[in-house]
């Protein structure tokens, strides 16, 4: 099914099987029902993460996984205690640059070793990194550091040509600068507190921000609290386990939120991030094997194509609903693997809805798009925001831990996105995807189609 118009499902929470509303005690049972879904996950909540930050939770694990390798690259490979030993080192240049709290630094790496120390120094010194592609032409880095203005990028000459030109030369940490070398070398490695920071850290404030395209005037910086990576680390933790989590192929650019489910879930459990230029680079190398692999159906489907020997654990596909015939090749080419699908947004800190895509081989279809993440509530709303009853179509709002505050600098766009929550007396709010779903008899979400893209607000800016 193509683009919807909201027109479409605007009577799908009042209706009966006759296509008549229902009377009121129909319509009370069906909000129940929605009330249910929900809360399948977010009922379920991560105990123990209210007041975690995210350099918090990868530091837990510190003690026992120290000397354990943490990111390989190539033939470069750092342990634990020493990626977070080179970024707390660099956090404490970056503090002494104004990163903090809900302060950005823009961070125009290719995926290296380096590039994850910075991203982690970047989270230690308090602040949100802003991935921005380091072969962006100066156009391009121009307009990413107006729109956002970071305190600082972190580059190297190499890797950035075009930065120089888009960039005041204070602003930029050129990583491969000796006498930056010189300065991280003779900082503290020691943990990173609060009282070295420019202001106490919270789950609330930003963990990254991403640059998503707009309008052709302007891009969406999707603000991403630290929360919502806690949370779904956690909920990684628990839906795959430790011993899958114990090896990670990263082919995802940090500035594809994808990244974020590949990195940060593994280095908290203490395991292994393993980083490739993209998932063609494993098919020209002959394979990969370990934990888990993720990506969208078609590469995966044209990795294995090209005969790529994967032999993981586990392969996690990001989709509305995954197509049978990858689910099979999967299958076929991989060695008993457990096969989840994933679905989710920027604005809802990666995945929101999961599913393992167990059944035999050849079925018409395969499972439908999933059942809400710990800690995340998945509405099917009708244009009135009343929940409708299984196997009517309505749009899919999320709610919960993952929630992104918004979208950077336009406070509009966020409102019209970001709505109240009718489920919660707390104030809490819901993300209007705009998507097309039912809702099984089982509580899944099917995905249906997506509807036709609202107008963009005009422009109100918000507070910095």
């Amino acid at each position: 099914m193509g683009a919807l118009s909201r027109a479409d499902i605007a009577r799908g929470g009042g209706p009966d099987d006759r296509g008549q509303w229902a009377p009121k005690g129909a319509r009370t049972m069906h909000e129940r029902a929605g009330r249910q879904l929900s809360d399948r996950g977010a009922g379920r909540s991560l105990a123990g993460i209210a007041e975690l930050t995210l350099p918090g939770l990868l530091e837990i694990p510190l003690d026992r996984i120290a000397d354990a390798t943490a990111v390989v690259c190539g033939a470069e490979a750092v342990s634990h205690a020493e990626l977070h030993s080179r970024a707390n080192r660099l956090a404490r240049s970056l503090i002494t640059r104004g990163v903090g709290p809900d302060r950005l630094a823009a961070v125009a790496l290719p995926r290296t070793v380096d590039a994850v120390v910075a991203v982690l120094a970047v989270l230690k010194a308090g602040g949100a990194y802003l991935p921005v592609d380091p072969g962006s032409s100066a156009a391009e880095f121009s307009r990413v550091l107006a729109e956002f203005r970071p305190v600082c990028v972190l580059a190297t000459t190499d890797a950035a040509p075009a930065l120089p030109v888009a960039a005041s030369a204070e602003t930029v940490l050129w990583l491969d600068d000796p006498a930056i070398a010189a300065e991280r070398a003779a900082q503290d490695d020691a943990p990173v507190r609060d009282e070295d920071r420019s202001a106490r850290l919270a789950p609330q404030h930003l963990a990254y921000v991403l640059g998503c395209p707009g309008t052709a005037e302007r891009l969406e910086g999707v603000a991403v609290q630290q929360r919502g990576v806690v949370a779904l680390a956690r909920w990684a933790g628990r839906y795959f386990g430790t011993e899958t989590l114990s090896s990670v192929l990263m082919s995802s650019s940090l500035h594809c939120d994808a990244s974020v489910f590949e990195l940060f879930p593994a280095l908290a459990v203490g395991g292994r991030v393993e980083l490739v230029d993209d998932l063609a680079s494993v098919a020209a190398r002959g394979g990969w094997s370990g934990g888990l692999v993720s990506g969208t159906p078609p590469v995966l489907a044209g990795l294995l194509a090209a005969g790529a020997d994967i032999d993981a654990r586990s392969v996690v596909l990001s989709c509305e609903n995954l197509p049978a015939p990858v689910r099979d090749e999967v299958l076929r080419c991989v060695p008993d693997p457990e096969i989840a699908s994933v679905y989710g947004r920027p604005e809802v800190t990666v995945y929101s809805l999961a599913r393992r895509a167990h059944g035999p081989r050849g079925q018409d279809s395969a499972p439908p798009g999933g059942a809400p993440l710990l800690g995340t509530g998945a509405h099917v709303l009708d244009a009135s925001l009343r929940p409708v009853p299984a196997g009517v179509p309505g749009e899919l709002y999320i709610s919960g831990a993952g929630l992104a505050r918004g979208y950077l600098g336009d406070a509009a766009l966020t409102s019209a996105r970001f709505v109240a929550n009718p489920f919660d007396d707390g104030g809490t709010r819901m993300y209007r995807t705009g998507d097309v779903v039912c809702r099984t008899e089982s509580g899944d979400v099917e995905h249906v189609g997506t509807l036709a893209a609202p107008p963009v607000p005009e422009r109100a800016a918000v507070p910095s």
